[in-house]
Parts: C-alpha cells; structure tokens; sequence
C-alpha cells in the first residue's frame, strides 16, 4: 500500500504548516502540494528528493510507510527525549554534565543521525537502480530472443 499523501498531510500537520505555507517553504505551487496530499497526483523523483529531504525521512519511507504508526519517528523522538535528560542536571548524584560535553555529545550525535539517513537513502537508491537493472536485463533478453 502507498502512504505517501497520508505520510505528508501527517508530517505537514506534526510541524503546525498549512498547507500553502509548506507548498512554499518547498517551492511548489500550491494546487500542486494539493494534488499531492489528496492523492490526485505525485511527485516526479526530483520532487520526491525535496519533499524527502525536508521532512528528513527517506524517500522510500515516504512512500511505502505508515509514518504516523511508525517505529522511526518514535526512535527519533526516544533519542531526543535519551539526549535532553543525559544533558540536565542529575539530581540523584548532584552531578552536572559540562557545557561542552553537552556540544560534544550534541555534534557527536547530529554526526550519527546524519550518517544514518545518508545510509538509508543510499540503500534505497540502490533498491531503485536494482530494479532497473533487472528491468534492463529483461528488455535486453527481450530483444535478444527476437533478433534470434
């Protein structure tokens, strides 16, 4: 089943966006972000890349994900909530983490995230240009049997 207009409308609403503000913010027009969330049309890959690369969430998963039940926006959100209380104050021991531990930690973890989506996207490119390997192979087979 495809997600992808329930994934927007879901992911446009989390942030508080109307719909015209987010058609700009991305740079559609915006009876175009409309066909998109009503499911009358979608996005060419291009298009696809941006709306993915705003709302951080990979492609793949923006189209063949129910995100409003999904585990990877929970995980994001456990490893914020892990990050805000390992950065206050300790009140069991009276022990305050440094401010730039703090920045390390924070950097540290950005770095982590962003090397996470990057493998994600990347593999689902390589799912991508699989199948249009094995697409090409087919055509090729196609055309071999009819020459011979």
């Amino acid at each position: 089943m495809l997600y992808f207009n329930q994934n927007i409308v879901f992911l446009r609403k989390k942030r508080k966006l109307k719909q015209y503000e987010l058609a700009d913010r991305i740079g559609f027009n915006r009876t175009t972000w409309n066909g998109y969330e009503v499911g009358k049309s979608f996005p060419k890959f291009e298009d696809l890349v941006k709306i993915s690369e705003f709302f951080n969430i990979p492609e793949g998963d923006l189209i063949h994900t129910d995100l409003s039940k999904a585990e990877i926006l929970s995980e994001r959100e456990e490893i914020k909530d892990i990050r805000s209380s390992i950065t206050e104050e300790d009140t069991s021991t009276n022990y305050c983490i440094p401010d730039y531990f703090k920045t390390i930690m924070q950097t540290m973890q950005q770095t982590i995230d962003s090397h996470a989506d990057n493998i994600t996207t990347l593999k689902k490119l390589i799912e991508v240009k699989d199948k249009e390997i094995n697409l090409l192979r087919t055509e090729m087979q196609t055309l071999s049997n009819k020459l011979y």
